[in-house]
């Protein structure tokens, strides 16, 4: 079954985040490892695991073919952002291990970012989407900025970042848990489904956590988790 495209506008804003300046023609390496890179964003977010590693080992080919340690970053952060979507750090740990020196601002900040270290955050290098997000005066504040994020991958990713930093609460979970279930994304659905009911169990809501539990069983059946 042919894996569903995800949103181009999302798979846009990141790697506007994480590319260069340049307007002439990408090189083919650029081209390769991009398209790897949105396969690789809707294998992991829809849980196709052995899909996800292919494609990731391709980007991280096309790119390392440069030589240039920047180059390989912007692989290894594009694909710790996916995963943060996930609640999976994993994928972060590859970006980490680079010389952070080879590394330019803008992808340091936005690993902080990823990281819930925001008090490392050059906010004017992160996208403008993230903005209200990081600088928002309380949770509330916070999960509302997340929540009217356009685009569902940027909007997981950031309800992602603020829920790991402690900067959002349980309405940032619940973002989450709808962004994932409109689009499908089973990958992701399952781990904040299981945040979702755990939250819901500490602030004494078993009938809510009941639900919850319902929603995780009907994916388990179909899932083979």
């Amino acid at each position: 079954m042919a894996l569903r495209k995800i949103s181009r506008a999302g798979f846009a804003l990141i790697l506007l985040l994480l590319a260069g300046c340049a307007v002439q023609t990408a090189p083919r390496w650029r081209l390769t490892a991009d398209s790897e890179l949105q396969l690789l964003a809707t294998a992991l977010l829809e849980g196709q695991e052995r899909q996800a590693a292919w494609r990731l080992s391709e980007a991280v080919r096309a790119a390392t073919a440069t030589a240039q340690p920047e180059a390989v970053g912007r692989v290894w952060l594009y694909a710790c952002a996916i995963a943060t979507a996930r609640l999976d750090n994993t994928l972060c740990s590859r970006y980490a291990a680079m010389p952070q020196t080879d590394q330019p601002e803008s992808h340091r900040s936005y690993y902080a970012f990823l990281q819930g270290k925001w008090a490392d955050v050059a906010v004017a290098t992160l996208p403008v989407v993230y903005h209200s997000v990081v600088t928002a005066k309380d949770s509330a504040s916070r999960e509302a900025a997340v929540a009217v994020i356009a685009d569902p991958q940027s909007r997981l990713i950031a309800a992602a970042a603020c829920v790991e930093a402690g900067q959002c609460g349980q309405g940032g979970v619940n973002v989450a848990v709808d962004t994932a279930s409109a689009q499908g994304w089973r990958g992701a659905l399952y781990p904040w489904l299981l945040r979702q009911r755990d939250g819901l169990l500490q602030g004494g809501d078993t009938v809510g956590a009941h639900k919850v539990q319902a929603r995780i069983d009907l994916l388990r059946a179909t899932s083979g988790k």
